[in-house]
């Protein structure tokens, strides 16, 4: 499974998925979301029809979204789990981007850089 990071979102997270979900292979970035590690992640454009597309091409599959100060709807995939940050969505073909707003406090309101 894949884990997208978002702008404003802590990397902290994203490790912590890392280490304890086996599931998450693999991390990539929206423009303007921090690295989670020195050793590299994917970053990925939103593409005019929604798709999340990086140099391996477009994303395909379950997404787990680290929403933390955004939010995040994506077409093609359904909400399957939340957490305080993360959001599961599945997908068996290629999610595209329906919703992103960024610069959200975490209780979902906007903040000054939103």
């Amino acid at each position: 499974m894949t884990l997208l990071q978002t702008p404003g979102a802590p990397r902290g997270r994203a490790l912590e998925q890392l280490f304890w979900n086996p599931s998450v292979t693999r991390i990539v970035l929206l423009k303007g979301a921090e690295p989670t590690d020195a050793f590299g992640a994917e970053t990925v454009r939103i593409e005019r029809d929604g798709r999340l597309v990086g140099p391996r091409g477009a994303l395909h599959g379950s997404l787990l979204v680290e929403d933390f100060g955004a939010r995040v709807e994506l077409a093609g995939a359904s909400p399957a789990a939340r957490g305080t940050s993360l959001e599961l969505w599945r997908s068996r073909g290629t999610p595209r981007m329906a919703v992103l707003a960024s610069g959200l406090y975490f209780d979902g309101w906007l903040a000054r850089t939103g």
